[in-house]
């Protein structure tokens, strides 16, 4: 065996560390975030189809751009950031904006009793702060979106969405007053979000 098949070797064998530690770095993004992308596009108003289909672009972008994260910043504000840009592009492209509607299951604290009047209630409740989400900024919605249903830190947001920590406070307190003033005085009791 002359040196240049031992360096080719070589390389080849360092090539496919490198690919191994990549493909496991994706195995455990994927799984551990898979569903929280999802949601996210769920909640931001985009049908479950789209969601899937956005959720799969945003996994594309995560793996084509892996190499490229930093390992010192925060890797949820990363793919966070990334799910935000492939949101914002859909609605950029989409005509069908005003009409799409979501499925707010955690932003909202509820009884959880199950009589049926209780499910219709909340149901109906539900229903009534997804049309009122449509109703505001998407960027605000974003913010109540990272905040409630993912449980980002101000500073993860303001990563997220290259915000000043200030500025995402300011754009939250915004966003509540916003979604209160659009809500019935007996509808903001319901939700504790909106204090």
């Amino acid at each position: 065996m002359n040196s240049y098949q031992s360096r080719t070797e070589g390389s080849q064998i360092e090539i496919d560390h490198v690919n191994l530690q990549r493909q496991q770095s994706f195995d455990y993004i994927f799984k551990n975030y898979k569903d929280k992308i999802y949601s996210f596009f769920i909640h931001s108003g985009i049908n479950a189809e789209d969601a899937q289909d956005l959720t799969q672009d945003t996994f594309l972008k995560i793996y084509r751009f892996l190499d490229q994260q930093d390992a010192n910043k925060n890797l949820a504000a990363w793919i966070f950031k990334i799910a935000s840009n492939t949101a914002k592009d859909y609605y950029w492209k989409s005509s069908l904006f005003r009409g799409r509607r979501s499925k707010l299951e955690r932003l909202s604290t509820f009884d959880n009793s199950s009589t049926p009047e209780s499910i219709l209630l909340q149901k109906e409740q539900k229903q009534e702060l997804q049309r009122i989400l449509l109703r505001i900024p998407f960027n605000y919605r974003v913010i109540l979106l990272l905040r409630f249903t993912n449980e980002l830190s101000y500073e993860e947001i303001a990563e997220i969405m290259n915000y000043s920590v200030n500025k995402v406070s300011v754009h939250l307190h915004r966003a509540k007053k916003k979604v209160r003033k659009l809500l019935t005085n007996s509808e903001v009791i319901e939700f504790e979000m909106l204090y």
